[in-house]
């Protein structure tokens, strides 16, 4: 193994004629890339079998080289303006099978050097062929990004997901609660409708209440008014009644004229602003109590 230009070269391994081998290798391991020199003759077409070769038919390994960074960044435009300044990495091509007399293709190496026909493509596809590696690696480590790429916008997707989902379900919840908020508003306002309904129903209970009682104030005062003249008649008829009595009484000697005078209901009456205004002033339980006194005297 030798260290060429930043490559690291192995030993030439010479697979059966004909045959070219190239094996990708995982990260971290060189890939055994083995082309052959060997070249068959068909005398009968005229034709002969020669696999292009890679540094002279060596193995080339493209992933442990410390300067694949650099040049995996470069464009083929700059891959041919360094093979045109006299740069020649290693090439890789498949074989093909030319004519005898075809020019401008390489046939191989001689005394360490290789052997280019002049005058034809040949040389430009060598030079060409020779980053196709370096190409292929970058082509490679390009689309393992891609793939650690496509696995962020997969994970993205799944958490825009799920945050679209928690997004609904709050966006559920929201809608519930501007339901039940529209519930309670209508509720409230029913409420205030029937509160206002009732003010208006105590008010005017209030309004007959006292129209009532006014009404009912009235209807006695004029019953007491209209009751005057006949209370009046009663008390006089008492009165005389009275009078009568005692005047019998005292002729038969059985009452003295003192006594019927402390019994006297009448005496008051001159003095009373009340039977003055309205002519008596006896209520019903004074007359009560009157009949009562003369009755205990009848039965005295």
């Amino acid at each position: 193994m030798m260290e060429h230009e930043g490559y690291t070269i192995f030993k030439e391994i010479v697979p059966p004629p004909g045959t070219v081998l190239m094996k990708r290798a995982r990260r971290g391991q060189p890939p055994a890339t083995q082309l052959s020199k060997h070249v068959v003759e068909e005398a009968e077409k005229e034709e002969v079998e020669v696999p292009e070769p890679v540094c002279g038919g060596i193995p080339i390994d493209v992933v442990s080289s410390p300067d694949d960074s650099g040049d995996d960044e470069k464009t083929l435009a700059e891959v041919m303006e360094e093979a045109g300044k006299g740069k020649e990495p290693a090439s890789l091509a498949r074989p093909k099978v030319i004519p005898k007399g075809a020019a401008g293709i390489t046939m191989g190496e001689k005394g360490g050097k290789e052997e280019v026909a002049e005058g034809g493509p040949g040389r430009e596809m060598v030079e060409v062929l020779a980053r196709l590696p370096l190409i292929l690696n970058r082509a490679l480590r390009v689309e393992e990004q891609m793939i650690d790429q496509t696995g962020q916008l997969h994970r993205k997707d799944a958490e825009i997901e799920a945050l679209m989902l928690q997004l609904a379900a709050e966006s559920s919840k929201h809608a519930a609660l501007q339901e039940e908020f529209a519930v309670y508003k209508s509720a409230m306002s029913a409420l205030k409708a029937d509160n206002k309904a009732l003010r208006e129903k105590l008010s005017k209970a209030d309004g007959d209440k006292e129209a009532a009682v006014a009404s009912s104030s009235a209807a006695t005062v004029q019953a007491y008014k209209t009751s005057l003249p006949c209370r009046k008649e009663r008390l006089d008829g008492i009165r005389r009644a009275w009078e009568g009595l005692a005047s019998s009484l005292i002729q038969e000697g059985e009452v003295k004229a003192a006594v019927l005078g402390e019994l006297d209901p009448f005496s008051c009456m001159a003095v009373d602003p009340i039977y003055k205004e309205e002519g008596f002033d006896l209520t019903d339980d004074t007359i009560q109590q009157f009949f009562d006194l003369l009755d205990g005297i009848s039965e005295g």
